[in-house]
């Protein structure tokens, strides 16, 4: 694609004499491939024009018509159109006062008939200059205010769309973010600009199966893509499916890998959709790549915040675990007498005769509180201590059905509707069925007490599907309030909880991200399907092909 070496410019000459229009009109247009050239007749045709077309210079004949001058027209244009630069011809004959008035009038300067061609072409170019440089200004004034809120979170989910409200900022109508995953080694859409965020974000694209992704990432500088290599390497379905039924005619984009040290976490795609057959200018690459360095420094920045925030929750863990196992063990040992002489002195009781409904009722709370510690203890143990760990091939689909043995009849009494999307080619995984089946139990369970309050349906939705490259997904979406943007980042700490005191520990969630973590599969918030509601994504690696 060619890359314009100097700032396109429109420019419209305004003469009432056809030849004199033509002949400026070769003059300029030989001067520069990147001058465009319009003409207009009179002040109403030119006026006309400007409010169509991005105009930058203006090129007019004082002597118009009666009913508007050049200096009419020039005063027109600087209340209108203030960014619009006015070169006025002006004849020898007319007194000085008039070219004073041009001037007044907010013309950039006057040129006295005939006209000098060269002091023309400096004049354009001259005026060329000066728009380059307030140009670059009001860009570096912009990335100066991106670079600031980049700086202002670590939130990767939050800078993502800064970066792309940054591009449009910078004046461009579209932008797709796109982050390489080094785990699963695909380059995975992050969040887009101008694009429905359903057919974009969360595609993903094999880093080994793409030589377009291997040549971007090769290079670290901006690229100019044109229409016709759009077409050849993006165009297709199967490369990138949310473009297939966009309108290509006259596009072309700018594609800047992320790039920090010697590392390439992403890349950043920008365009003007709205202003088919624009050229890039080496000014464009060069703003896109300071804005592209800033957004990637930002994204690292953030990355390795979460990775330091790992490092010390894990030592936190690790701790709060040997607290735990020591509680656990001195809770359990009295909680052992406790339960069997409650249910001794019932059985005792009754058959002396002795037992009062008020006595079975006491004995009753006392056994029913006494199990609910033993299930807080077994918790606290499974945090403190996971017991050894087997995986079997198995399918997520089994598990589902399995659990769903256990969970139908409470669902049903509960109003809870189950709506059931399994893929039935569904992939297998390597997993323990009773760890993953508590998983998936934990989830089901949470989404149910989540809408216990609610008049509106209550309905619990899980699907599952193969993911590239070679993963599994399950999700798990329910109609419930969803779970507020500020209890997110805590949702998988231990002993956090969105339930009252009697109905959680807040161990759920947190053991459940230790049996994926143990799986090499992860679990987290996705976005909820519906209105309203949570939706919890659960991805694991496909099990190897068996041997034979």
């Amino acid at each position: 694609m060619r890359i314009a070496e100097e700032l396109p410019t429109c420019i419209l000459i305004v003469d009432d004499k056809e030849h004199v229009r033509e002949s400026l009109r070769s003059l300029v247009s030989l001067e520069s491939p990147y001058y465009k050239v319009l003409t207009a007749a009179h002040g109403a045709q030119a006026l006309a024009l400007l409010e169509r077309e991005e105009i930058d210079v203006v090129l007019c004949d004082f002597m118009l018509t009666p009913e508007m001058n050049g200096t009419a027209v020039t005063e027109a244009i600087r209340r209108h159109h203030p960014a619009v630069r006015v070169v006025v011809f002006t004849g020898k004959d007319l007194p000085s006062g008039t070219k004073l008035k041009v001037l007044e009038a907010g013309a950039f300067s006057y040129l006295s008939k005939p006209i000098n061609h060269d002091e023309l072409l400096h004049g354009i170019r001259t005026i060329n200059s000066i728009r380059r440089t307030e140009v670059l200004g009001r860009c570096f004034e912009t990335l100066s205010r991106i670079a600031f809120r980049l700086q202002e979170t670590f939130d990767e989910e939050e800078l993502a769309q800064r970066v792309v409200a940054g591009a449009g900022e910078l004046g461009y109508h579209r932008a797709r973010l796109y982050l390489f995953d080094e785990k699963r080694k695909t380059l995975a859409g992050k969040v887009a600009l101008g694009l429905p965020a359903e057919g974009f974000a969360g595609y993903e694209v094999p880093f080994a199966a793409s030589p377009i992704i291997q040549e971007i990432f090769s290079r670290d500088r901006p690229t100019v893509w044109s229409e016709e290599e759009i077409r050849r390497h993006f165009g297709e379905k199967s490369v990138e499916p949310w473009l297939a039924d966009m309108d290509l005619r006259g596009i072309s984009w700018i594609d800047c890998p992320l790039v920090v040290g010697n590392r390439r976490i992403g890349t950043l795609a920008v365009d003007h959709h709205d202003r088919p057959g624009r050229e890039y200018t080496r000014d464009d690459l060069r703003i896109v790549g300071v804005f592209a360095g800033l957004a990637a420094q930002a994204l690292h920045n953030a990355r390795l915040f979460r990775q330091e925030q790992a490092r010390h929750q894990s030592g936190r863990l690790m701790v709060l675990g040997q607290m735990v196992a020591g509680i656990a063990h001195e809770i359990n040992n009295p909680l052992n007498n406790l339960l069997p002489a409650a249910r001794d002195l019932e059985s005792g009781l009754a058959r002396q005769g002795a037992l009062t409904e008020r006595s079975q009722t006491y004995l009753q709370i006392i056994e029913r509180n006494g199990e609910r510690i033993q299930k807080i203890v077994r918790q606290l143990r499974e945090f403190a201590r996971p017991r050894e760990f087997r995986r079997e091939r198995l399918s997520l689909n089994t598990v589902v059905h399995d659990v769903l043995g256990f969970l139908e009849t409470r669902f049903r009494n509960r109003d809870v509707h189950l709506h059931l999307d399994l893929d039935p080619a569904l992939p297998e995984v390597l997993g323990e069925p009773t760890r993953l089946q508590q998983v998936l139990i934990n989830l089901l369970v949470n989404a149910e007490e989540a809408m216990e309050e609610q008049d509106e349906p209550k309905e619990i939705r899980i699907v599952t599907r193969a993911a590239l490259p070679e993963h599994v997904v399950l999700l798990v979406s329910d109609t419930g309030p969803g779970v507020p943007p500020a209890r997110r980042a805590a949702l998988f700490d231990p002993f956090f909880t969105t339930k009252g005191p009697s109905k959680g520990t807040g161990l759920g969630l947190s053991i459940s991200q230790e049996i994926l973590t143990l799986h090499e599969g992860t679990i987290g918030l996705a976005e909820a399907p519906g209105p309203r509601g949570a939706c919890f994504k659960i991805e694991m690696k496909q099990a190897p092909a068996e041997a034979g």
